[in-house]
């Protein structure tokens, strides 16, 4: 039977996926990661379990996914680049937020003025 283990999923190990897809090589991906070599590995070795393949072959330069790490490799890119999006803060969130605060409070003009002010002290 051919079935991924998805209960087994980490969120780091898709991030060591991810970085041995873009650097192709596991000494490149765990010196990016800040991580060690050996742990690169053991990481992507329990993807190989889950995932129920090898995901990438050993080559002269480093590695080269297999057919199953290309097909993985979008939506895992997509989704890490979503999540990163969610939990980043922006300004303008924090515009939004002070808009709705001070809306209710003072003409649009005034709320502008105090918000570049804000936004100046803060730099």
């Amino acid at each position: 039977m051919n079935t991924m283990h998805y209960e087994q999923i980490d969120l780091n190990l898709l991030s060591i996926f991810e970085a041995v897809m873009t650097e192709l090589n596991v000494s490149r991906a765990a010196e990016r990661l800040n991580m060690t070599q050996p742990a690169v590995s053991h990481a992507l070795r329990r993807l190989r379990r889950i995932t129920n393949d090898e995901l990438f072959l050993k080559v002269p330069s480093g590695v080269s996914p297999t057919p199953k790490a290309l097909e993985l490799w979008a939506p895992i890119s997509e989704g890490l680049l979503q999540i990163r999006q969610a939990l980043s803060p922006t300004v303008f969130d924090f515009l939004q937020m002070m808009w709705h605060e001070r809306k209710q409070r003072e003409p649009a003009h005034e709320w502008l003025r105090g918000v570049i002010i804000e936004i100046t002290n803060s730099l």
